[in-house]
């Protein structure tokens, strides 16, 4: 069980992620909550939480602040950054100040449920703002800049084993169809018209080696 720790003052935002991660729940839980860095340092014991789900913004407090605050206090506990800021300087900063991932509040229940527990491994999640400028999609970025969806994901790792479109389309029961959908916009993400170029690019990917 991963037990999460939630800063943000937005109720909206805690009480959507308590809905998300109920406490019944056999995998990921929420075992306590703050509004304010202070509250948190005040209520929140290390040993009641293994991931800290940190919002960038808490009033008008300084981000790099907060997070240099919470290492401290919170020593060898991973921090993910849960933000409405589409900030590709902001999410640079964030991971230099040792956050283990740096997600949109948009994030999808499955892609944060993966990015929980890569984060859990000890592993860092560099994901890709949703931004209109489509500047994470050059040749020369690392591609675990880019970031993946959960089918992206699957479908990418039977791709790399060397197994058809076909065998992929039955192993996650669904059509011939949808894989070559995905695969387009793979292609897209990792900037390449071709498919092994695509395979060779996404075998450097953390999501596809570590899988």
């Amino acid at each position: 069980m991963i037990r999460l720790a939630v800063i943000d003052d937005h109720p909206t935002i805690i009480e959507g992620l308590k809905g998300m991660f109920k406490s019944n729940a056999k995998d990921i839980c929420i075992t306590c909550c703050a509004k304010t860095p202070k509250q948190a340092l005040e209520e929140i014991a290390p040993n009641t939480f293994d991931i800290l789900l940190l919002d960038l913004w808490l009033g008008t407090l300084d981000p790099l602040e907060n997070i240099a605050i919470f290492k401290q206090y919170y020593p060898g506990k991973p921090i993910i950054i849960l933000t409405s800021e589409v900030s590709d300087r902001w999410r640079s900063k964030m991971m230099e100040a040792g956050a283990s991932a740096y997600v949109l509040k948009s994030i999808e229940k499955a892609d944060l449920k993966q990015t929980i527990h890569v984060v859990s491994q000890g592993h860092k999640v560099f994901v890709q703002n949703t931004s209109n400028q489509h500047d994470d999609l050059t040749m020369n970025k690392p591609q675990h800049h880019i970031y993946l969806t959960c089918n992206e994901a699957q479908i990418l790792r039977g791709l790399v084993k060397g197994k058809t479109q076909k065998e992929i389309a039955e192993q996650l029961d669904t059509t011939v169809s949808y894989i070559e959908k995905v695969v387009k916009q793979l292609k897209l993400k990792f900037n390449t018209e071709k498919l092994p170029m695509l395979v060779a690019k996404a075998m450097d990917h953390p999501m596809i080696a570590e899988g």
